[in-house]
């Protein structure tokens, strides 16, 4: 997965402005949904995060 969280604050801390944080924080947000959205492309039914599995598929 992309992204980096402890980049991400280190970034935040060396940000100038509300508006750069924010656009830290879309660009670091955006690049995790495309690790996702490339995880389920590349046919993955789960990922694993720090909180518990993520189901990527539903069954109905």
């Amino acid at each position: 997965m992309p992204g980096d969280p402890q980049g991400l604050i280190r970034d935040w801390g060396r940000a100038t402005s509300r508006e750069e944080s924010q656009a830290l924080t879309r660009a670091y947000a955006d690049g995790r949904a495309d690790g996702v959205a490339g995880a389920v492309a590349g046919g993955a039914d789960l990922m694993l995060t720090a909180f518990s599995a993520a189901p990527l598929r539903t069954c109905f």
